[in-house]
């Protein structure tokens, strides 16, 4: 039996391609430029040294983590905007079930015989615990 794919499933598989896009296209992008400019840690201007590589190096990392937290504020936008839909359905369902039981709880009301013992039961709860 084949399982369900969810929505959640589908954007964590394409979370996963779009990363590894990202990782294969920074390995690109280093491997080309060292081999067209060799990375040295002398004095030589030419060619690039240590700290012009940190600088490269603490770039691209902030660059990951700003798309990163782009991400992470793109899927908490999503999750709210579903989690607020989903409150609303369920509270629809609730209190239309509320209102059903409420009317169903006033016809039994109206069709009851009349209270002679002088208990309220205009809400018509306990009705079956009184045996009526």
């Amino acid at each position: 039996m084949a399982e369900k794919t969810t929505a959640w499933d589908k954007a964590r598989q394409c979370g996963g391609w779009i990363m590894f896009a990202c990782n294969l296209l920074m390995f690109v992008v280093f491997v080309f430029a060292y081999s067209v400019h060799a990375v040295t840690f002398g004095g030589d201007p030419t060619k690039w040294d240590g700290p012009t590589v940190a600088s490269l190096v603490l770039t691209a990392a902030a660059l990951v983590m700003a798309g990163l937290t782009l991400m992470v504020g793109i899927v908490a936008i999503w999750g709210y905007s579903t989690l607020k839909a989903e409150a609303e359905k369920i509270a629809e369902r609730v209190a239309l079930e509320a209102i059903e039981a409420r009317q169903k709880q006033d016809i039994l009301n109206k069709i009851s015989l009349p209270n002679t013992d002088g208990e309220d039961i205009s809400s018509g709860y306990n009705r079956e615990e009184r045996g009526g």
